[in-house]
């Protein structure tokens, strides 16, 4: 009797002891998956702080380069950037548009010319499998120029970032980039004078 009541404990233990493994060896599985996502968000997160100081250089090209996903690789014909005025698909067309060095492009004249669009309010929701991820962000900033005769062109901008990204070679990438305008105002008018600028853009 003695010797079955030993056997019993010894059961017992052995079961507890796997219920604490698998216990665990769950928690281990859960914990890092949840560094793997804090990972990726603090990843992304700076992406587009990279996209607001290149942007704030005038540097465009350099950023379609280095945070945009391949012009050769697989997502490059279903890439996207899009304002209230304008859309362009695929890399080589956000290239020529958005990314273009020069002042033809999206950019000002580098003499006189700035844009400084902050990055707020981060929102961001990381696909299961960790090959997509979505974001929102709030971008209060101002874009303009000051003309040879000293006069400000600057306007105030308050918008919204809508932005996908996808795993590409190990490492995150913008996918899709979307624009939307609440408003702007000239600086020195009302807040809110010009409201959204004018839609209608088609896809280039």
């Amino acid at each position: 009797m003695k010797h079955i009541e030993i056997n019993y404990r010894v059961i017992m233990a052995f079961i507890l002891a796997l219920l604490l493994f698998g216990t665990v060896a769950c928690q281990t599985a859960e914990e890092k998956k949840a560094a793997l996502k804090g990972a990726d968000y603090a990843e992304i997160c700076n992406l587009m702080s990279l996209h607001s100081w290149y942007h704030a250089a005038l540097r465009n090209d350099i950023e379609c380069e280095e945070i945009w996903v391949s012009e050769n690789g697989e997502f490059a014909d279903t890439a996207i950037w899009a304002q209230t005025s304008g859309y362009w698909k695929g890399m080589k067309k956000i290239k020529e548009k958005y990314g273009a060095k020069d002042s033809k492009g999206m950019m000002p004249d580098p003499k006189g010319g700035f844009v400084w669009h902050t990055i707020t309010t981060p929102v961001v929701e990381i696909a299961e499998d960790r090959k997509t991820a979505k974001g929102i962000w709030y971008t209060p900033g101002i874009v303009g120029s000051y003309s040879e005769d000293g006069k400000n062109n600057s306007q105030w901008m308050w918008e919204k970032y809508g932005v996908d990204f996808v795993m590409e070679n190990g490492k995150w990438k913008v996918w899709h980039m979307k624009v939307y305008t609440d408003f702007s105002t000239p600086v020195g008018e009302p807040i809110g004078t010009m409201g959204a600028p004018p839609g209608g853009a088609a896809p280039g």
